[in-house]
């Protein structure tokens, strides 16, 4: 998480804030049941919250290197402002609710990526794909054994594989809307029957772990890393383990009207995306999403909660 960034949590999830010159831990808190909004403010004394509904971290290590807010380009002035701003809001927005948390930002700007309607129970949405089902696995897959191949880069190439696939040059995706709000959908036969058992396949040689509730560094309490917050297993499989996952995730990348190099780490010789102009160079480059993560759940098992946590400030 960088500067002014904020993300979701659970309870018992320790965060800790880094320096970005000398590595040194500066700031960390652990989230508990019953505060929904964290931040870490290089700026304000730890514990210094003022009446806020967020909770500010405590502070560690040399006090005397941070600086003051005239350090701080315009630019990331007025985005400490606005989630100061936030906060205020925030407290408001629980006074006149009676108790209900404000989880979002308020005054957000435009989201770079605009989800599918659903206007109306049922709504449906068509989108056209090159990527179509895997009828059958290409044999000389299985050599691969969970080695990485090289993902094609060219979007203008032909499909990979396309004797293996549907005869048809091109598939449709049905989008339905199962929920207005909040908006859910439904696709169904994404994924066509040999692709779901290549997974199941690939899987097989990973380890189904309990799932967890996050990685947390220099953290002394097992249960903030196993917890009945989440009882599920699961494990991740990266996408360059098989020209077939190449595949889904170009199909998805098709349905929610992405570039597919936003699902992958991208060279340096690669076109900045137009929706990640701006950002930092090293983000300009990282992929947007996690990788394939398989998760398996039985009859009674379950993954609960969710808490927001913010940072508002960061070093350069």
């Amino acid at each position: 998480m960088g500067p002014f960034e904020a993300g979701s949590s659970f309870p018992n999830h320790q965060f800790l804030f880094q320096r970005r010159d000398t590595k040194e831990i500066f700031c960390r808190f652990k989230v508990k049941r019953g505060t929904v909004l964290y931040y870490c403010d290089p700026f304000a004394n730890s514990g210094n919250d003022g009446g806020l509904v967020a909770k500010q971290g405590d502070f560690l290590g040399n006090r005397d290197l941070i600086p003051s807010l005239e350090s701080l380009k315009p630019d990331h002035l007025r985005l400490y402002n606005e989630h100061r701003y936030n906060f205020v809001f925030a407290t408001q927005y629980k006074n006149f609710t009676g108790g209900s948390d404000w989880l979002g930002m308020y005054g957000m700007p435009k989201p770079w990526h605009p989800i599918w309607r659903a206007d109306y129970l049922g709504q449906e949405h068509v989108v056209q794909t090159k990527e179509t089902h895997f009828l059958k696995v290409p044999p000389m897959l299985k050599a691969l054994n969970g080695k990485p191949f090289e993902v094609k880069r060219n979007a203008t190439d032909p499909v990979a594989f396309s004797e293996y696939r549907m005869p048809e040059p091109e598939m449709n995706i049905t989008i339905k809307a199962v929920s207005v709000e909040p908006r859910a959908f439904q696709l169904d036969n994404f994924l066509s029957e040999a692709e779901v058992d290549h997974v199941i396949d690939i899987v097989k040689r990973h380890s189904m772990q309990r799932s967890t509730t996050g990685s947390i560094v220099g953290a002394d309490d097992e249960s903030c890393k196993i917890s009945n917050v989440r009882t599920s297993m699961n494990t991740w499989v990266s996408r360059d383990e098989s020209p077939v996952l190449d595949a889904i995730y170009r199909r998805a990348a098709d349905a929610l009207r992405l570039d597919e190099s936003l699902l992958r780490k991208r060279s340096a010789s690669e076109p900045v995306p137009t929706m990640l102009e701006g950002l930092e160079d090293w983000r300009k480059r990282e992929s947007l999403n996690e990788p394939f993560q398989v998760v398996h759940y039985g009859k009674t098992e379950e993954y609960t909660g969710a808490i927001t946590t913010m940072s508002i400030a960061g070093w350069t």
